[in-house]
């Protein structure tokens, strides 16, 4: 009887929803070769994504977006980092 019992209070719990903490914004690194040899690409994919964000009206997944850009230099070690 107790181990059905637990199971049972096992299972009520995992669908009990649980309150989520709500974020203020999402901040979304992207990392691309913006200089050296493959820049033109790099910058072209950079400006594309920036115009689907400011598009969406800043937000992407209905949050506020914040975008950091890097730059890997077309340097793997420097990707890395």
């Amino acid at each position: 009887m107790t181990r059905q019992l637990f199971a049972l209070a096992c299972a009520v719990a995992g669908l009990l929803p649980l309150p989520a903490h709500a974020a203020d914004k999402v901040k979304v690194g992207f990392i691309s070769t913006l200089s050296g040899p493959s820049a033109a690409l790099g910058v072209d994919i950079r400006d594309a994504f920036l115009l689907a964000v400011k598009m969406n009206g800043g937000k992407l997944g209905g949050l506020p977006a914040e975008v950091v850009v890097g730059d890997d230099q077309f340097k793997p070690d420097v990707g890395r980092q």
